[in-house]
């Protein structure tokens, strides 16, 4: 006799039972345990919770969940065959979502969408405890934040008018699970781009006309992680470069002409090669308008 087959519910939840399973990156496995600590935590007091404003009986949250933006970025700028700035940064940002009350109405209901949201700066290396700290001190601020706006919602909700968008404030969907393959690590010779770029822009030294000009390499690795109350766990890596050519110059009439060019690739080491951006500036007759 044959097995019945597994329902949607039952496969969604094999997904996120073998995703978790699976060996994670330190900050995504922090974020899965800080957020069921959370859960399990926030509101499970008896005592009136003490917020900015007032005390207020303590709620367990309905929706919670981590989203993290983790970025690294080199930025190279260069003007009339000089660099004006070459910088690279890495920052790791937080957003926190707490929803407390129902779907139907919660705490963002009405002018107070924002009370949902808390964001944060997240410590840079993989140093796991540094990193549930500070999601749980994003956390607890929010939970304050929320419970204080669930306060505000219900008081209008008896002093107005009955409201005519009955729609609820938040919709429940299926958990999903996607975790994208890694995407290679941000690498830029910043050294050759510099140089690179002053030959580039060194160009607009040979036309008068133009009085502003500017050659930028752009190159940005992102990866996505975000972990939610309602199972779903989805890690997306981006990588993506740009190279910039522009360029602006005054008509006779005294107009004011723009023309820029701009590459993309999924690494610096695609873009194109200096062939294909060095002769779209030459084309640009000496002393003219563009």
């Amino acid at each position: 006799m044959m097995a019945p087959a597994p329902t949607a519910a039952a496969q969604d939840e094999h997904a996120i039972q073998s995703a978790s399973t699976a060996p994670q990156p330190v900050l995504m496995d922090a974020m899965a345990t800080e957020l069921h600590r959370a859960l399990a935590e926030l509101g499970s007091s008896t005592e009136p919770v003490t917020t900015s404003k007032q005390k207020i009986p303590a709620q367990k949250p309905y929706f919670l969940s981590y989203s993290v933006a983790d970025a690294e970025s080199v930025t190279i700028t260069s003007q009339y065959g000089a660099i004006m700035n070459s910088s690279a940064s890495h920052e790791r940002t937080a957003d926190v979502q707490v929803r407390l009350g129902s779907p139907a109405e919660d705490n963002t209901h009405g002018t107070h969408r924002a009370s949902a949201l808390t964001t944060m700066a997240l410590p840079l290396t993989d140093d796991r405890e540094a990193i549930e700290r500070t999601l749980w001190y994003a956390t607890n601020r929010g939970y304050g934040k929320a419970l204080d706006a669930l306060e505000k919602v219900k008081t209008e909700q008896q002093v107005r008018a009955r409201e005519e968008d009955s729609s609820p404030d938040f919709t429940a969907e299926r958990p999903q699970v996607d975790i994208l393959a890694k995407e290679p690590a941000l690498t830029v010779d910043r050294s050759a781009w510099e140089s690179r770029l002053r030959e580039i822009s060194g160009i607009f030294r040979q036309y008068p006309n133009i009085f502003y000009d500017t050659a930028v390499l752009q190159a940005t690795h992102e990866t996505d992680y975000f972990v939610s109350s309602d199972g779903t766990k989805v890690e997306a890596p981006n990588h993506v470069a740009r190279l910039i050519v522009a360029a602006r110059t005054r008509a006779s009439d005294g107009m004011d002409m723009f023309r820029d060019e701009t590459f993309e690739a999924d690494s610096a080491g695609h873009l194109p090669d200096r062939r294909r951006y060095w002769r779209r500036p030459r084309r640009w007759p000496r002393g003219s308008t563009i």
